[in-house]
C-alpha cells in the first residue's frame, strides 16, 4: 500500500478555491497530467517547486517544502524501475499497467494517465 499526494494549484487568496490535482500513489505509481504539461515525474518537480503550491497527503497533512523538494523523504518512497523488463518480472501488476498504456518515464518511475486511488 502506499499514501495518495495531491497538488492544490491556483489557489485564490480571496475565496480559497484551488484545484486539487493528483501528483499518485506512493511506492506505485505517479498520476501524468497532458492537459497540464505533466508527462513524467520530472514535470511533477517543476511544479511542486513554485511557492504557490501546496502538497497534502490523503489524510488532510499539508507537506512543507524547502527550497529542494529532493530532500523530503515522500519523494523517495516512489518505486523506481531500471527497465521494463525489470519492472515485468518483479511486480506481479506490471503487465496489466502495460496493456492500458502505463509507461516507465525516462526516470525509472511507472507512470499512469488513468484514474486510481
Amino acid at each position: 500500500m502506499g499514501t495518495n499526494y495531491y497538488a492544490h494549484l491556483n489557489g485564490c487568496t480571496k475565496c480559497g478555491r484551488y484545484d486539487e490535482v493528483h501528483i499518485g500513489k506512493s511506492k506505485r505509481t505517479v498520476r501524468i497530467h497532458p492537459d497540464l504539461g505533466i508527462y513524467e515525474f520530472a514535470d511533477w518537480r517543476k511544479i511542486l517547486d513554485s511557492e504557490s503550491v501546496t502538497i497534502w497527503d490523503e489524510y488532510g497533512t499539508r507537506l512543507e517544502l524547502d527550497s529542494s523538494i529532493e530532500v523530503h523523504g515522500w519523494l523517495d518512497e516512489w518505486q523506481r524501475w531500471p527497465t521494463v523488463e525489470v519492472w515485468a518480472l518483479e511486480d506481479p501488476y506490471a503487465k496489466d499497467y502495460l496493456s492500458i498504456g502505463d509507461y516507465l518515464d525516462r526516470d525509472g518511475y511507472h507512470v499512469s494517465s488513468h484514474d486510481f486511488c
